[in-house]
């Protein structure tokens, strides 16, 4: 968990302040999860662990209100070409699968739906 927020390099020889890195450690771990959840609920890209930790760097290291803005946009810049990529390659996927059907006869039009309210569950 430490090395997820950054913290993993952070050595204590006392008890008081391991006590103070290990609360920092779960806030942080805390954020993260809930900022995941916030950022997959609300938008189309699926915000990984990874991505929000690094905005939350980017955000932490910046040196002034220009390196902010660079940083940022190099975060997100880089999270947009991991979701096109994730996207044409669930496309390409998607296309290969109905390629392969055809092949073997198969019209998925005349296939079964299956939701949650048909299964029984």
């Amino acid at each position: 968990m430490k090395r997820e927020v950054g913290l993993d390099h952070f050595e204590v020889h006392k008890y008081q302040p391991l006590v103070r890195h290990l609360r920092l450690a779960l806030v942080g771990m805390l954020f993260l999860s809930m900022e995941c959840k916030r950022l997959r609920d609300s938008g189309p890209w699926l915000w990984s662990s990874k991505a929000v930790r690094q905005l939350v760097t980017a955000v932490l290291t910046a040196r002034n209100d220009e390196d902010f803005l660079y940083r940022c946009s190099e975060v997100l810049r880089e999270r947009e070409y991991y979701e096109n990529q994730r996207r044409k390659t669930t496309i390409s996927h998607g296309e290969k699968r109905l390629r392969r059907f055809e092949k073997l006869g198969i019209n998925i039009e005349t296939l079964p739906r299956f939701t949650l309210e048909n299964l029984a569950l």
